[in-house]
């Protein structure tokens, strides 16, 4: 796991990302990258189990079209966003947008703040 997300940061991302919209797992990733400025990017060995995981727990669930599962946030994972709330908010505060951009051009990325809340 990549230092970007404290341990279970990444899942409740992985839900705000299905809250904005429905999304297949490689514009997850894709999505990712182009938010974190290329600094971070998964690969489908961590999101895909991560929202295998989801869907067994209730809070996504997918949609086959035109052969790709896309994954939509159930009420359920809304719910876990609404009471982790709390949590989302300090993993923004933490990850100011000019840190993937400052991270980018050190060419690191720290430990301590991600770049998540980055937008392209």
């Amino acid at each position: 796991m990549s230092p970007v997300f404290r341990h279970g940061s990444l899942r409740l991302y992985l839900l705000r990302l299905l809250d904005e919209e429905p999304r297949h797992g490689y514009e997850v990733i894709r999505l990712l990258r182009d938010r974190f400025m290329g600094v971070y990017s998964p690969s489908p060995g961590t999101i895909y189990p991560r929202l295998a995981r989801l869907e067994e727990e209730g809070l996504v669930t997918h949609d086959e079209v035109d052969g790709r599962k896309v994954y939509r946030i159930t009420e359920a994972g809304r719910d876990e966003l609404r009471s982790r709330s709390d949590e989302l908010d300090e993993l923004e505060r933490n990850c100011p947008r000019r840190s993937a951009t400052s991270s980018a051009r050190s060419g690191r990325m720290s430990g301590r703040r991600c770049a998540a809340c980055a937008r392209s």
